[in-house]
């Protein structure tokens, strides 16, 4: 009897660990469902498009290199110009002994759309070439501005990029009021921890628009 009320019990606790795997399931495509209609609300409320999974290139340019990384995209118009903000994101395992951990990195992506194309550029936090490897942004180098160089590195070659790093770019920077930043093509993108949230929009993409201002002249958020 002892071995069969064993087996009994066993069932008993496989059964409900399924049933709490499915309601788990079925909870967060149910939130999935809740949030994509309130994205959409919002596009169809600012005249903006909302795409799921995007055929986009910002991955390249994004900690981890997810090709497939970007699972959503918002496309509209902020003071003036083509804007976009995306939600991205990779996986990493780590092992200890006979335990692995799987650990999902979550970014707001921002990108405004520029009128003319730029080889690569860019400005990063001195010491990010460490942290996520010189493949994703290239080998930085410093400009001969020593508040600048402190914390900063540009990657890509500014001599030859169509729009040039001015004094009030590089004051901006120092000051930290403008986000760390690369541009390819017609893409100026930046990224941030987290998800995206409707109600900071302007909050995200405010500071790479003043970044767009600085580097091309034109505009600037009021």
């Amino acid at each position: 009897m002892r071995g069969a009320e064993l087996g009994v019990a066993a069932v008993i606790c496989f059964t409900a660990f399924v049933a709490l795997m499915v309601l788990l399931v079925v909870a967060g495509r149910r939130r999935a469902r809740r949030r994509w209609a309130e994205l959409h609300q919002w596009a169809q409320a600012n005249g903006w498009s909302l795409t799921a999974n995007p055929a986009v290139d910002w991955p390249s340019r994004l900690p981890g290199g997810n090709k497939r990384g970007v699972s959503l995209a918002l496309y509209g118009r902020m003071w003036g110009r083509p804007t976009s903000l995306g939600e991205y994101s990779y996986t990493t395992t780590s092992t200890t002994g006979t335990n692995t951990t799987t650990t999902t990195h979550a970014f707001v992506v921002v990108v405004v759309h520029l009128d003319r194309p730029c080889g690569y550029l860019g400005v990063q936090p001195r010491g990010v070439l460490s942290r996520w490897g010189r493949a994703l942004f290239g080998t930085g180098s410093a400009i001969g501005h020593e508040q600048f160089d402190k914390s900063h590195q540009v990657v890509g070659d500014p001599a030859t990029a169509a729009y040039p790093l001015s004094p009030a770019l590089i004051a901006a920077h120092v000051e930290g009021v403008v986000p760390p930043w690369t541009i390819y093509g017609h893409d100026l993108l930046t990224f941030y921890p987290g998800r995206l949230e409707l109600a900071r929009v302007a909050e995200l993409a405010g500071p790479l628009h003043q970044v767009a201002a600085l580097l091309t002249g034109v505009g600037a958020p009021r």
